[in-house]
Order: structure tokens, then C-alpha cells, then sequence
């Protein structure tokens, strides 16, 4: 079945009818859409848009259980995030951190919507910044969306938005494209750039959790701890990381996937301090150090009782994701390294490493 507008107007009100369904662990449901596989199949394919994404007409029965509901769109929504009821084309709404002000959405459409160049541009004119060229689209980095890799663009200006008006300066933006003939699917995140900067980790998460009902999540198989002892600290690890022989001066290593390591390092005192392990990572990757405004917005996380940065970081395909607690008696580094796309779909197990970390 082909994506009609009258479609689109029955499955919305769908998502209106129902968008306050959640399953037993409280992710939120929307019983709009169905996938029909795990791995959303190529345009080579011919597959419909519905197949693509999920977004069939049909909704499941009014009392079908969590189990009985399958193939629904489910999405894991970072902490801290506000849920809105879904309006227009926004197929999933958040405010996020609560505020009003930052905003991130999900909207799919039928066909390539215009191609990811004209996209791209119109969301850097919102933004007051000049098109980029095709090369230059072309050389943007990607990241994991609906189990595919996604055109990642982040930029900052003065945000007018769609609607026009007043421009609110000091914006930031984060979108991630997915653009095909068969269907596209584009997550949008605008709002104050220190917060948008903070929360960059948690709107990759998302992206990367998007998924059926039908599917695990995409952390799934790494949610059963066990515990590892080293340096000093209890580490609840995930059931399928492999401990490796540390390299000095790491206290642990761990083998996470194929081509992702995830490390513990504890030393003495403040190690250098934390925003120059921060940049050290980055000029690992080729990046250039934060400025100070970036450093002031990284997102923080609890790590043996005091709060640690996240500092996330992609170069390429390559990418680090790591958490810095510097003080005067010791400073400890969870580091997770990798694939970009590799490492989103650890972020979750990653965060949940360094939340229960203990001292021995």
C-alpha cells in the first residue's frame, strides 16, 4: 500500500488517540506504526514507506497488551525529557530537559522530500547560515537512526524557524536526515546552544532507540550486569563485555563489540585536570579543544557520588564517548571507543556502567 494523504490523516489520528500508551518498563508507545523488520530494508527493495518506518494505518486492538501490540513504534526518551502529545507531522514531540525552548521532533514523509541537499540548506537558513555545497553535504558525518545511518548536522546562529518572525539568537541545532525515494525520516533539535550542546549525547541516544516494538533495545543484550573489581572500584559491567588484559595505566579493559573497547582508569590526584583529558580525547580524534562556552555545556552524570563530564566526540567514523571525574585526591576515566554508529548503540549500557560504579 502506497503513502496517501488520507493515509497519513487516519494514521495521526492514531497517534493523537493513543499517544499516552506506554509499555511495562515506560517507554512511550505510539500505536501508529508497525515495521515489518528488525533492519529497515534498502530502496533497492521497493518497499513502501510504511514498511520503511513503521507507519501503517491499521492500529493494534484497544486491548492488546504490550506483547499483543506488535510492530508499534517505540523510542526510549532521554532522562530528563518531556514527552508532548504529538501535533501535525511530529511523529514523536519532546521538550527537551523540560525546557520550553529546546525542542526536538520526529517527522517521516513519503518520498526523498526534496533530497537531503535542499533539507540540509533549509535548515542552515533557518539558522542564518550560508548552503553548503554537495561535496561539502556529502562530507557531513553520520550517525545511527532507525537502525541506519543518518546525515548528522549541527549548526549554530540566530533560529528563525519555519514560521518566521524574530530570530532568537545564540541557537543551536541538531538534525539528523534520513533521506530516501522510498521514504525519509528527519529528527530536529533546536533550542539554546549551551543546553542543545549538553544534551548531544541524549539526542543520539534517541535517535538510536527508535525501533518496533517487535525489536530489542538497541542495548538489549547488554543489560545483565556482572561485577568487575579494579583499581579500587566495583565496576557492574554488561554480561557480554569482555575483560581484556588492561594496558597500563587503564585498571580495566573491556572488549565491548567488535570494534569498540570500553576502559577504567584511576589515578592519582587531578590527573592534569578535566577539561585537558577532555580535549586530549578530542586532538585524538583530530578535533580541536572546546571553547569555553562547549566546555560549560557538556552533560554531567553521577559517578562515584560527585558529578562527571560527558564527553562525547567523532571524528570520521570514528568516535569517543567517556565520562571525567577530576579531583584533588584521585580522578577517574570511563572511556568507550569505536565506530561512531557502534558506539550509539552502547550509550545506554555505557551510562549505566558509570552511574553504578562503586568503590571497593
Amino acid at each position: 500500500m502506497r503513502f496517501e494523504r488520507h493515509i497519513m490523516g487516519l494514521a495521526i489520528t492514531a497517534v493523537l488517540a493513543s499517544c499516552s500508551d506506554r509499555a511495562a518498563s515506560g517507554e512511550k508507545i505510539v500505536a501508529r506504526s508497525t515495521v515489518v523488520a528488525s533492519v529497515i530494508p534498502s530502496h533497492a527493495t521497493g518497499a513502501s514507506v510504511e514498511e520503511r518506518f513503521g507507519l501503517q494505518s491499521r492500529a493494534p486492538k484497544p486491548d492488546a497488551g504490550v506483547s499483543e501490540a506488535a510492530g508499534m513504534l517505540r523510542w526510549d526518551a532521554p532522562t530528563g525529557w518531556v514527552e508532548r502529545a504529538p501535533s501535525a507531522m511530529r511523529i514523536a514531540n519532546f521538550l527537551a530537559a523540560g525546557d520550553e525552548g529546546a525542542e526536538c521532533y520526529l517527522t517521516i514523509l513519503a518520498g526523498d522530500a526534496g533530497g537531503i541537499g535542499a533539507n540540509v540548506n533549509r535548515w542552515l537558513a533557518q539558522m542564518g547560515q550560508p548552503a553548503l555545497g554537495p561535496a561539502q553535504i556529502d562530507a557531513l558525518p553520520r550517525e545511527k537512526m532507525f537502525q541506519r545511518e543518518a546525515v548528522l548536522l549541527e549548526t549554530e546562529g540566530a533560529f528563525t524557524g519555519m514560521s518566521g518572525g524574530a530570530a532568537k539568537p545564540d541557537q543551536r541545532l541538531l538534525g539528523l536526515l534520513l533521506v530516501d525515494p522510498a521514504g525519509s525520516a528527519f529528527l530536529k533539535f533546536t533550542g539554546p546552544s549551551a543546553l542543545v550542546a549538553r544534551e548531544r549525547a541524549a539526542f543520539l541516544g534517541l535517535a538510536a532507540s527508535f525501533r518496533s516494538s517487535n525489536d530489542a533495545p538497541p542495548d538489549s543484550t547488554t543489560t545483565t550486569a556482572r561485577v568487575e573489581r579494579a583499581g579500587g572500584l566495583v565496576a557492574h559491567v554488561p554480561h557480554d563485555w569482555m575483560r581484556t588484559m588492561a594496558k597500563p595505566p587503564r585498571a580495566l579493559d573491556l572488549r565491548v563489540d567488535t570494534d569498540v573497547e570500553c576502559s577504567i582508569t584511576v589515578l592519582p590526584g587531578e590527573a592534569g585536570g578535566a577539561r585537558a583529558n577532555v580535549d586530549r580525547w578530542r586532538t585524538q580524534l583530530g578535533l580541536a579543544p572546546l571553547d569555553d562556552a562547549q566546555y560549560m555545556g557538556l552533560e554531567t552524570i553521577s559517578l562515584l557520588g560527585s558529578q562527571a563530564l560527558i564527553a562525547e566526540a567523532s571524528s570520521s567514523d570514528k568516535g569517543v564517548l567517556g565520562a571525567v571525574s577530576s579531583a584533588a585526591d584521585r580522578s577517574v576515566f570511563v572511556k568507550l571507543t569505536g565506530p561512531v554508529g557502534q558506539i550509539a548503540r552502547h550509550r545506554a549500557a555505557f551510562l549505566e556502567l558509570c552511574r553504578t560504579l562503586e568503590d571497593d
